[in-house]
């Protein structure tokens, strides 16, 4: 990337406007327009306004000078070694920018532009825009985008957000954006590489206030909650019944409150709010574990225990008996009340039941209790599931939302998980599951299913694997709700089904049927071995 010198004229403009909203509006005071002009006037004061509260420099893109938009640098972004062909930069005949290239292009120009965006603001990045005729030739880069991109004091990228343009339509796209606490600036940029035409208009960057803190969540989750279509729920219906009380709650405190009464609507356990380092689950949903931890113990012997991630131990008939808990480590953990520190899992307890099981590589079977595993992170799980591979598998796939329609969700993208040690274990699995495989064990679980030598005992899990991330709302409340439909690989979602075992089995009061059926199969299935 070769930049040029940049137009920044950012703060001297964006006083000019706000000063002559202000002049406009003494104007009016001291000589009252005519009642035939008071709309067209107030209009105009506030358009100003608008204009004033926006971060970005021409945002419209209706100033030009030297055929380049005021406020905007143009920079060279990609090339295949040559200077020359450029591609296009120019104003759209139907409003905004566009720009444009062809098989024929060897340097990219793109637009950028800084912002005045603090660490910590909350903002609110919208426009309009559209791709036409896209195709990526030869040499070429798959970039068609506009982006948020903050970077620290050394210049490193900080989570920055590209919104990838594939519709034909003009298109409205919103995002609420957390500035990362280590940004020192913020850039805005607008990026095509390859064969086609991007048209981008009406972009506006505005802060987001405390009392903006309702509204935030409320779009927030309009554009980007997974799961409307699945529950039936209308969410403009449900955000009016609690709009009062929210926005007229006295404190942050009360404020979480009531949205997380609102949000227990959704009956989605990956739903839950955040604040003052407590965390408030909007909704539990109690079941009947299938699972009798008492009756195995006197089934095993010469178990390990590994902090806050389960155990490993053999079987009376020397099978190799795995129980993992959950998947998380000390980071992601949220909880109202925090574990003891000799039940906290850390790295170095995943490394040493990865050796664990490793050492066990020679037991003719393996069984792998998942049955109260209460999920964390996927990457953990393919570290599990990634021991009993020997090549790139996959397991699932995930599509999220991409248009203001609930039911509007972009392409499926198939998830992998590949080898974790050189060598991978070839006996025979059992996998055992139930109502207690939640979230990322539900991933563990199908990336199981995907194995040739595993079996998949026990019920359904529970059907809830919603991937969530949060937002961080301007009054220091945050909101963390689901982003992802999860797929099977046929592309089924099954969010509340839960994924069904290979052999059902019926849970008995005092005794673990489960767990006796993986035994049994497993001795049938090694006998000869």
């Amino acid at each position: 990337m070769n930049p040029i010198k940049r137009i920044n004229q950012q703060k001297a403009k964006r006083n000019f406007i706000v000063s002559s909203a202000f002049t406009f509006m003494l104007g009016l005071l001291i000589s009252p327009p005519a009642s035939s002009q008071t709309t067209a006037l107030e209009n105009s004061v506030k358009q100003a306004a608008l204009q004033a509260s926006n971060m970005v420099t021409n945002g419209s893109f209706s100033r030009w000078e030297d055929e380049s938009p005021v406020g905007w640098s143009i920079e060279i972004g990609a090339t295949d070694g040559a200077n020359s062909p450029k591609s296009r930069i120019t104003e759209s005949k139907e409003g905004g920018v566009r720009l444009s290239g062809d098989s024929s292009t060897r340097a990219w120009k793109f637009l950028s532009q800084s912002i005045d965006a603090n660490a910590g603001d909350v903002i609110h990045f919208s426009f309009r825009a559209k791709s036409e005729e896209l195709k990526q030739q030869g040499a070429q880069k798959d970039n068609c985008f506009v982006g948020f991109v903050p970077t620290d004091a050394n210049g490193q990228r900080l989570a920055p957000l590209f919104q990838s343009i594939e519709n034909s339509e003009s298109k409205s796209f919103s995002h609420y954006i957390n500035c990362p606490k280590k940004m020192a600036k913020a850039e805005v940029w607008i990026f095509l590489s390859k064969t086609g035409k991007l048209t981008v208009s009406d972009l506006r960057i505005e802060k987001q206030l405390p009392k903006d803190s309702f509204d935030v969540l409320v779009e927030s989750m309009r554009r980007n909650y997974s799961f409307f279509d699945l529950k039936k729920v209308d969410w403009t219906k449900l955000t009016e019944k609690y709009r009062e009380q929210a926005t007229s709650a006295e404190s942050s405190s009360e404020f979480s409150k009531v949205v997380s009464k609102m949000l227990g609507e959704l009956k989605d356990i990956h739903v839950w709010v955040m604040h003052n380092q407590m965390r408030t689950e909007t909704y539990t949903k109690a079941f009947d574990s299938n699972s009798d931890f008492n009756v195995i113990s006197r089934q095993i012997r010469n178990s390990g225990r590994f902090l806050g991630l389960g155990i490993v131990a053999d079987t009376k008939d020397n099978f190799c008996y795995v129980n993992l808990r959950n998947l998380t480590l000390p980071k992601p953990i949220l909880i109202r009340h925090p574990l003891p520190p000799d039940h906290i899992p850390s790295r170095k307890s995943l490394d040493a039941i990865i050796d664990k099981i490793v050492q066990r590589f020679d037991s003719p079977g393996l069984i792998l209790d998942l049955r109260r595993n209460v999920g964390g992170s996927e990457e953990i799980a393919k570290e599990i599931a990634g021991l009993f591979v020997n090549r790139e598998t996959t397991y699932a796939k995930s599509t999220y939302r991409t248009g203001d329609e609930p039911t509007e969700f972009g392409p499926e993208f198939e998830r992998t998980f590949l080898p974790t040690k050189q060598t991978s274990y070839k006996g025979e699995i059992v996998c055992l599951i139930g109502p207690g495989t939640v979230s990322s064990a539900e991933g563990l679980a199908l990336m199981m299913k995907a194995l040739p030598n595993c079996t998949l005992i026990g019920q359904s899990t529970r059907g809830a694997s919603g991937n969530p991330r949060p937002i961080m709302l301007p009054n220091g409340v945050e909101v963390w709700y689901s982003r992802w439909k999860s797929l099977l690989p046929d592309g089924t979602c099954f969010e509340g089904v839960g994924i069904q075992p290979d052999i059902f089995v019926e849970h008995l009061q005092d005794f673990d049927p489960t767990f006796d059926k993986a035994v049994e199969l497993l001795k049938s299935k090694t006998k000869n071995k």
